[in-house]
């Protein structure tokens, strides 16, 4: 080990450095040829890692707010990728573990981590990770999303990237050739599937076999790519975790008219890109959460406050909303798993009501956020009010709502969407999470979470972050992340959740999806099973109203 290294691995053991928990081996770094220059890695006890590869040129100066482009080539020089890159430039107050240290617009790099004896003949199946966070923060760059894990134990080359988030990702603003045309971390994430086609053979990938994963935004991603003939040949198979297929996204007029309000907060008049790209960063965060915040008083669909930034329907990246494709068979012809947890909602409503809702309170509300999300039929109204009515015995509304909002917007939604997607060359496997972990996983904004199943509880046990000594597991705990990860390789290496080289004595059999037997399997503890119609009576009311 050089003098350079020693010296790291010192500034590492005293907290100096940024280094999570990769232990270095004193052995030379992995080189892989790209076809833009060489890589150099680094080896850790568990797997060849190679940290902060760009995959697109710097979105910044003339190319903010435009498609991605190819990075520059670095060959002849050896590129030393051994250090996370920032995340992309965000205001963070996600969960322990979930925020990235540090920031700046140049983000779009990308992490792979590969088993060991990984080599261009290996050619084992790649998991691409599409992080979440509402199109507004969250990145790759994560302690939680390490790859280590599935690379050591269960043979797959897994991927990382950054995207664009925010009014940087999406804004729709200005006409003519200088206008930004919006779903730009879309197109980020295109870019790094492709760099995946082009390069990850030489990692010991096998471009062929690309299963793409993701959770909240993340999972709203895999959607739209599976909704997307762009996208089409670029991976084989995805697994969407809590994607609000209820929460609609917005037509073209909607994202202009949240651009000028962007522009108004930037102090710039409405679609001046020059005036626009002139701000700093920082400048950008302040201006896109104030313009958010005037969603709420000019909403055509009040859920819209729930997802502030992120794609709309502009006819090239998005279509259509992206459940009605699935409704409709017309998604691609590929397996995926899919599924939410028991209380999604309950995080949207304990951030949005930070006091008790009175039974009054809930009927205005609950009729405010309904009335123009039903298409303005006032019976719809009534009829879900009926369905779900005030609970007498309590002074807390708060309950009810997050029941409707995870029932509406996810859990049926998501039903509705694989009614629809299910098929002999595309087996769908559904799944319900309903695990309130036992750990202080949840940090100081999100205490109302404790005890819940809430949006983003299986993240801890899909990415085993017991292994990572994220948290302190139960026994019964590490049994749910061990057959969650071993379900989620195994769909990687064959499109069959039960079928791989990972197999648990104890895991029940997940049965595909049909509309015969509507089977599922519902993650819990002390043991996980396979159970049959999810909220079937629940969720035939919703498909009565026929909104998600």
């Amino acid at each position: 080990m050089n003098i350079l290294d020693s010296l790291n691995l010192l500034a590492c053991a005293l907290g100096l450095l940024w280094c999570d928990s990769v232990q270095v081996n004193a052995q030379k770094g992995p080189l892989v040829e790209t076809t833009y220059g060489k890589v150099q890695g680094l080896y850790t006890e568990k797997a060849r890692v190679f940290y902060g590869i760009p995959y697109a040129a710097p979105p910044t100066g003339p190319l903010r707010w435009k498609p991605p482009q190819e990075p520059a080539s670095w060959a002849p020089n050896v590129l030393q990728v051994t250090e996370k890159e920032p995340g992309c430039p965000q205001n963070c107050t996600l969960p322990p573990h979930m925020c990235p240290p540090k920031t700046d617009e140049d983000c779009l790099y990308m992490n792979i981590f590969t088993p060991l004896n990984a080599s261009p003949q290996s050619l084992v199946p790649v998991m691409m990770w599409i992080h979440g966070g509402q199109f507004l923060r969250g990145s790759s760059e994560v302690i939680l999303y390490d790859g280590q894990y599935y690379a050591n134990e269960t043979g797959v080359v897994v991927v990382t990237f950054n995207y664009r988030l925010g009014a940087l990702g999406f804004l729709t603003a200005g006409t003519g050739k200088n206008a930004s045309k919006g779903n730009y971390g879309i197109m980020d994430q295109r870019q790094a599937m492709q760099w995946v086609q082009k390069n990850i053979a030489a990692f010991g990938g096998d471009p062929k076999q690309v299963t793409l994963f993701g959770e909240s935004a993340g999972g709203m991603s895999i959607s739209i790519h599976l909704c997307s003939n762009q996208s089409a040949d670029l991976f084989h198979r995805g697994i969407i975790e809590s994607d609000p297929l209820g929460i609609p996204y917005r037509t073209q007029a909607e994202a202009t008219r949240l651009g000028e309000y962007f522009a108004e907060e930037l102090g710039c008049r409405h679609g001046d890109m020059v005036c626009m790209a002139g701000k700093q960063p920082q400048d950008i965060i302040v201006a896109q959460t104030k313009a958010g915040n005037k969603l709420q008083v000019s909403l055509k669909y009040p859920v819209e406050i729930f997802v502030p930034w992120g794609p709309h329907v502009d006819g090239v990246e998005l279509l259509e909303q992206t459940v009605d494709t699935f409704r409709a068979g017309n998604a691609q012809k590929k397996p995926i798993i899919i599924g939410t947890t028991s209380e999604e909602a309950v995080m949207y409503v304990y951030e949005g009501f930070g006091k008790p809702v009175s039974a009054l309170g809930y009927y205005e509300y609950m009729t405010g956020f309904l009335l123009p999300s039903l298409a303005i039929e006032p019976w719809k109204v009534l009829e879900v009010l009926r369905e779900y009515p005030a609970d007498k015995s309590s002074n807390d509304q708060r309950p009810n709502m997050a029941t409707i909002g995870t029932e509406w917007l996810f859990t049926c939604a998501n039903r509705a969407a694989v009614r629809g997607h299910v098929g002999a060359q595309n087996d769908v496997f559904l799944y319900q999470f309903a695990h309130a972990f036992s750990f202080p996983g949840w940090g100081p904004h999100f205490q109302f979470c404790v005890n819940h199943s809430c949006h983003g509880a299986e993240l801890p046990f899909s990415w085993h972050g017991n292994s990572m000594d994220l948290y302190t597991y139960t026994t019964d705990e590490v049994t749910l992340a061990d057959l969650m990860a071993c379900y989620w390789s195994n769909f990687a290496h064959t499109g069959n959740p039960n079928n791989g080289p990972c197999q648990k004595k104890s895991a029940p059999e997940w049965p595909a999806y049909d509309e015969d037997a509507r089977k599922y399997i519902e993650f819990q503890t002390p043991a996980s099973l396979a159970m049959q119609d999810l909220d079937g009576a629940t969720c035939d009311f919703w498909d009565s109203i026929n909104d998600y």
